[in-house]
């Protein structure tokens, strides 16, 4: 299923995907689900931050 909040941003829109985080280190399951969707938060209080570098980066440091 698809998370698809007001302003119609997705998590498919997202410059990472789960495959990214799991490259990246991150483990497969809730965890990472809490971080997408953390990640798309951060992504619609500010777009810019939409870069897969920017968006890996993040994520590591919310999987600490």
């Amino acid at each position: 299923f698809e998370i698809l909040l007001s302003n119609n941003t997705l998590l498919k829109d997202l410059k990472v995907n789960g495959k990214d985080l799991i490259q990246a280190g991150i483990t497969p399951g809730p965890r990472m689900g809490t971080i997408m969707q953390k990640l798309l938060e951060d992504v619609l209080e500010e777009p810019s931050m939409n870069e897969r570098d920017i968006l890996i980066g993040k994520a590591l440091e919310y999987n600490n």
